[in-house]
């Protein structure tokens, strides 16, 4: 049976605490730090004009702090409103983040939302924020993750005859992300796979450490990246934080580094729908950082970047 509709992997960033001022993806919504114990009522987010969206997840982040990480985000209170501009909780209550979502929705593991909330193509997403604590929040930003739909659905991409399919990761490596400022923004190309369709899955990240001297190295922390098509449409509104979109770096390794400082996310960020790439096509990544607020911490620097892209090879007949 034929699908009645196509749907696409897609988020939308929400910038609450202004990370992306002077850069492409700036908001005009913004409110910058999050001053402790202050309600932020009506925060929108207006989506783009050619599809609905249909919100299925919602993570958060914000800026990492050198002692205590995001752990501040426990203080986050929110509110969401429906496209129909009703709650979805009660008017008079807040629902904490921490509790809507384990680690805030990163690491792979965004809160769920269900039933998925439908919004129109050029509707607006609003909530309300609470920073129901002690300290301010710096850098905060919600993911809203889900699809866009479309009424018209496209051919199947996978051939009519497969000879055979194998699992197959790519591994993607980027040196010379500097700290911040124009280094700190690059276009990775994806150089086109030639033999086979790629189905693309899941996508693991993180920054490679010096093993020759690893208590001068400082890892990139504060680090997003937006995926781009053969035809430059982007999967999301703006670069999605890695332990967002590409799980987090918790993965056990004999580095002797602790958690914190290790490469490898412990599981990946999934792509949902899977994005068919055929053969020959050129995809991108925008890769953007920064980590200005480390100015003078030892081992401060540009880092090497490595992105695992995870899924199969499709092999026609």
């Amino acid at each position: 049976m034929s699908d009645t509709f196509y749907e696409r992997h897609h988020d939308y960033v929400m910038d609450v605490g202004n990370s992306f001022a002077n850069t492409p993806w700036q908001q005009q919504a913004t409110l910058g730090t999050l001053v402790a114990g202050r309600q932020y009522p009506g925060i929108p987010l207006t989506l783009e004009l050619d599809a609905p969206f249909i919100m299925r997840g919602i993570a958060a982040r914000m800026q990492w702090d050198l002692e205590t990480g995001q752990n501040d985000l426990s203080q986050l209170y929110f509110r969401l409103k429906r496209a129909n501009t009703r709650y979805t909780c009660p008017v008079d209550q807040w629902l904490p983040f921490e509790a809507f979502a384990r680690i805030y929705g990163q690491g792979a593991n965004p809160g769920i939302i269900w039933p998925h909330e439908g919004y129109p193509q050029g509707g607006v997403i609003e909530v309300d924020l609470w920073n129901n604590g002690a300290e301010d929040l710096a850098g905060v930003q919600l993911v809203f993750r889900g699809v866009k739909r479309w009424a018209t659905p496209r051919p199947c991409l996978y051939p009519s005859n497969i000879s055979r399919v194998l699992n197959w990761t790519r591994s993607v490596k980027w040196a010379g992300i500097g700290v911040s400022g124009p280094t700190a923004l690059q276009r990775i190309t994806l150089k086109p796979i030639t033999d086979a369709d790629f189905v693309l899955r899941h996508m693991q990240a993180g920054s490679v450490y010096n093993p020759n001297a690893p208590d001068a190295f400082f890892r990139a922390r504060n680090v997003w990246a937006l995926l781009r098509d053969d035809q430059d449409k982007p999967f999301a509104n703006a670069p999605v934080d890695i332990n967002i979109l590409c799980g987090q770096g918790t993965m056990a390794t004999a580095s002797g580094l602790d958690n914190s400082q290790q490469f490898g996310p412990f599981h990946p960020g999934l792509l949902f729908p899977e994005i068919y790439i055929q053969r020959n096509q050129a995809y991108s990544l925008d890769v953007l950082r920064d980590d200005s607020a480390y100015v003078g911490q030892a081992g401060l620097g540009a880092v090497r970047m490595d992105f695992a892209l995870g899924g199969i090879k499709v092999f026609a007949q």
